[in-house]
């Protein structure tokens, strides 16, 4: 997977290629959760599959 976020191991993170000054302040909460989603190290169709599992497991109760 092609990460678009960086993180240090001292937590800083940011845009590749991009500097905090030109993004808009208000796009910082959608980036957290990339960057958050990019941490899981899952793929998009991982995390579907797991989505999937989930509701299965939640029919079965």
């Amino acid at each position: 997977m092609n990460r678009i976020t960086w993180k240090t191991p001292d937590g800083k993170w940011g845009l590749k290629s991009i500097s905090w000054d030109e993004i808009d302040h208000r796009l910082t909460g959608a980036l957290s959760k990339l960057l958050a989603y990019e941490e899981t190290g899952l793929s998009p169709d991982e995390v579907e599959q797991l989505i999937e599992a989930h509701e299965e497991d939640g029919e079965r109760s």
